[in-house]
């Protein structure tokens, strides 16, 4: 994958841009993950079913896979902070509207509206670490902003629990759709108003359906693509499994297996932020083949069952490093592909 550079890049992207981003992508992985530890009271409160209430994960997650290379693509053509607000504005308002239902249906609904808003956020918010930053310098910027959704792993998803356990799984949400609603001001302030560079200047919407099709039929983005479909679903994979792993290998209680994923997450924000740096120095594409290499010994290391719990744990958050650092040179890679076509990329 080579990537092109025939886009303008600014290169003076204004002292409060990265911070709005950061705290835009905190937000969508804290909703993305907050529903997790809440299933149990969710479902106790509305009288559904747990394995009925999970698909409350998964309907966030399907509406975000549909959705993001629409907006991606409007992104391209409307600009990226247009795309931005209103993506955060549907964030905090299906956020908060979840706290209100009572009933399954309502519940699937605002989760489904809540991953729409994520899929608006995030496609324009790397497009625009693709636009306003130089390309030597992306890793790193690459590397805070998903090193930001990480964190919510680490900190926001246990502080909601935290407050649920206190007031109740519904003020979890408010409080959430609040905080996204501030973001919403930090970044209408944050991010300046797109540089006629920064869209295609097409804003009709079968313009940016044509463009996202004239990006996917170039072949390193339909590599590019490939490549992060393997890359995401060797990290499901891993979610999937992980905990059932340490459960009938070592005995591990629900919560101590909290405690094990917390500080992989760990090891994921710390590979983001410096793999990110070593990307910018060594090359994007050398650290992602490393950490590609790392990733898949790691996977086949732990698949021969370490003899002891603390050598299992070594190798997991050897595991999860390597995943940051790949994320980010793969993400900083992928957003140079193509410069006129980043959101739908």
């Amino acid at each position: 994958m080579h990537p092109t550079t025939t886009r303008t890049e600014v290169r003076h992207p204004g002292r409060g841009l990265l911070p709005s981003l950061a705290l835009c992508s905190f937000f969508v992985g804290l909703d993305s993950l907050v529903t997790v530890p809440l299933l149990p009271l969710i479902a106790l409160d509305t009288g559904i079913a747990l394995d009925k209430a999970a698909l409350l994960v998964a309907v966030y997650g399907f509406a975000y896979a549909l959705a993001a290379p629409l907006f991606g693509a409007w992104s391209d053509s409307r600009g990226r902070k247009a795309v931005i607000l209103a993506g955060l504005a549907v964030l905090a308002a299906g956020t908060a509207l979840t706290g209100t239902a009572r009933r399954f249906e309502a519940l699937v609904l605002f989760r489904a509206l809540t991953g729409i808003g994520a899929a608006m956020v995030e496609p324009a918010v790397f497009a625009v670490v693709g636009d306003r930053f130089p390309y030597a310098q992306r890793g790193r910027i690459m590397g805070i902003v998903i090193g930001s959704m990480i964190a919510a792993t680490l900190f926001g998803v246990p502080a909601g629990g935290f407050l649920a356990e206190f007031g109740g799984w519904r003020l979890t949400f408010w409080l959430i759709g609040a905080a996204i609603a501030a973001t919403l001001l930090l970044a209408a302030t944050g991010i300046p108003d797109d540089a006629p560079s920064a869209a295609t200047g097409r804003p009709h919407p079968k313009a940016a359906f044509s463009n996202l099709f004239a990006a996917l039929a170039r072949p390193p983005v339909a590599i590019a693509l490939l490549a992060t479909f393997l890359w995401y679903g060797g990290l499901q994979g891993m979610f999937a499994n992980i905990g059932v792993y340490y459960h009938l290998h070592y005995e591990l209680t629900v919560a101590e297996n909290g405690m094990v994923i917390m500080v992989a997450g760990l090891g994921s924000v710390l590979g983001s932020l410096f793999g990110g740096r070593l990307a910018d120095r060594l090359g994007k594409g050398s650290v992602l083949g490393c950490a590609a290499l790392a990733t898949a010994s790691t996977v086949f290391a732990l698949s021969r069952v370490p003899d002891t719990l603390w050598a299992a744990i070594a190798i997991h958050v050897a595991w999860a490093t390597a995943f940051g650092a790949g994320q980010a040179a793969l993400t900083a890679l992928v957003s140079q592909l193509d410069p006129d076509a980043r959101g739908s990329v």
